[in-house]
């Protein structure tokens, strides 16, 4: 009786954990964001060369954050590189940071994918950056909108979220 208790109990938890871990970007998303003025910041990019972010009035950003070492971030790397690839014009700066603690292991990775990056990839190699962000998963996506307001965040894979992520993003590029 007592070890069938503790298995039911268990595989609550796991259920649990499961279904919060799948829907905890729902959660976190709809219940506790709060818009904030884009932070600047400095990061080093690939080639080691500082790159500063302020943002640009008019202009909308994507920060993607993420780590070489989550299978879908590597998702996600794809599938913003073809999300700029089929924009017809350059509308949206994307900016990919990396909470890997070095280029190098970013390059190895990219390597291994036989991925090329076609946008910004800067290293947040003290997670000073993510922590601003209050990035504690990857990954993490922002949308900033052209008064320089983070308006938007997305927990977890853009996957997924891919078609409120063009609603959200498609109303920023045609609002004022």
């Amino acid at each position: 009786m007592y070890k069938k208790f503790i298995l039911a109990t268990i595989a609550i938890f796991i259920l649990l954990f499961t279904f919060l871990s799948v829907n905890r970007g729902y959660f976190i998303q709809n219940w506790s964001f709060t818009p904030f003025k884009a932070y600047e910041f400095e990061l080093s990019n690939l080639a080691n060369k500082k790159i500063s972010f302020k943002h640009t009035p008019g202009e909308v950003v994507l920060l993607f954050f993420w780590a070489t070492w989550c299978p879908s971030c590597k998702d996600d790397l794809h599938f913003f590189s073809e999300f700029i690839n089929s924009m017809k014009n350059n509308t949206v700066r994307f900016i990919s940071i990396s909470l890997d603690g070095s280029s190098q292991i970013v390059e190895d990775s990219f390597k291994s994918l036989m991925f090329t990056p076609n946008f910004e990839v800067l290293i947040d190699t003290n997670g000073d950056i993510s922590a601003m962000h209050d990035v504690y998963s990857v990954p993490e996506t922002f949308l900033i909108n052209k008064k320089g307001i983070v308006v938007k965040r997305f927990l977890g894979s853009i996957i997924p979220q891919e078609k409120v992520f063009l609603q959200e993003l498609n109303e920023l590029l045609t609002s004022e």
